[in-house]
C-alpha cells in the first residue's frame, strides 16, 4: 500500500498540498456545497480527516479509523421538508449535530438529521431526549407511525462499502495503527474541521433542500416559499382532447 500515492487525488483536486515542512495541509473553502446545515461541531471531530482521507483513500475503505469505532450518531428521519426545519429548529437548542437531505443511492430516505456522540452510553442518552422529542412534537403520521430514530455506530459508508463490514466487529490492529500515526505525523489541520456556516450559507441550503423536495412530491416546503411552487406548471390539454371525441 502507497500511502503518497493514495493520497495523489486531493492534490490533483486542489484542495490540498504539501507545504516546505512536508505537511499535508488543506485549502478550507466555506461549507457551501454541503446539503447538511451543520448547527455545531465539536473540534474533536475530524471527520474529514478520519473518513475522506484515512477510510476513503489512505487504506482504500479497508479500515475505520480508531475515533470513528468511537462514534455513535443518533439518526433521526425527518418525513417531510416541512419536519426537517422543526429538526432543525431543535439542533440549534442541542450540540454536534447536523441536519439536510440525503441523496446517497445507498439510503432509502430523503431528508436525515444526525447527533454525534462519544461512546455508546452518550449515544444512548441523546437517543432518548431525540426519541421523546419526536414522539410530542413530530408525532404520528397518517398510517399511525412514528419517526424513525436509531442509532448507529461510525458512517453508513464503512458498513456498506469497502471491506470493514459489519460495525459490530470493527478493530484495529498492528497496520492500521502504523497508518494512523503516519498521518498524524504529516497532517497539518487548521483547528476547524470546516468552515463554519454564515447564516446566508445556512439560508442558501435550505433552498436547495426546496429544490430536492420538489422532484420528490413534497410540498410541505410551499409555505415556506412565499406559499409558491418553485416552478410553474405546464398547461395541460388531454381534457380537451377527451371532450371533442364525444
Amino acid at each position: 500500500m502507497n500511502l503518497m500515492e493514495n493520497l495523489e487525488p486531493l492534490v490533483r483536486k486542489g484542495t490540498w498540498y504539501w507545504n516546505a515542512d512536508g505537511k499535508f495541509t488543506r485549502l478550507l473553502p466555506p461549507a457551501m456545497d454541503s446539503n447538511c446545515n451543520w448547527i455545531s461541531s465539536d473540534l474533536t471531530f475530524r471527520c474529514h480527516k478520519w473518513h475522506k482521507i484515512f477510510w476513503d483513500l489512505l487504506t482504500q475503505k479497508s479500515f475505520v479509523h480508531s475515533h470513528c469505532q468511537e462514534c455513535y450518531k443518533v439518526v433521526l428521519i425527518p418525513r417531510s421538508f416541512a419536519e426537517l426545519l422543526e429538526v432543525e429548529a431543535l439542533q440549534k437548542r442541542m450540540a454536534d449535530c447536523k441536519c439536510g437531505i440525503d441523496m446517497r443511492e445507498y439510503t432509502k430516505h430523503h431528508y436525515a438529521a444526525f447527533w454525534y456522540n462519544r461512546g455508546l452510553d452518550m449515544a444512548q442518552g441523546c437517543y432518548a431526549e431525540v426519541r421523546q422529542w419526536a414522539d410530542d412534537i413530530l408525532g404520528e403520521d397518517a398510517i399511525g407511525k412514528l419517526p424513525d430514530v436509531t442509532i448507529k455506530r461510525g458512517c453508513t459508508e464503512f458498513e456498506v462499502q469497502g471491506t470493514a463490514g459489519d460495525s459490530l466487529h470493527w478493530c484495529t490492529g498492528v497496520q492500521q495503527n502504523y497508518i494512523e500515526q503516519w498521518l498524524d505525523s504529516r497532517l497539518l489541520f487548521d483547528p476547524y474541521d470546516v468552515m463554519g456556516q454564515t447564516e446566508d450559507i445556512r439560508q442558501l441550503i435550505r433552498l436547495k433542500w426546496m429544490r430536492w423536495a420538489y422532484p420528490h412530491n413534497d410540498n410541505t416546503y410551499i409555505p415556506h416559499n412565499a406559499h409558491e411552487p418553485l416552478y410553474k406548471s405546464c398547461r395541460v390539454y388531454h381534457e380537451e382532447a377527451i371532450s371533442n371525441t364525444h
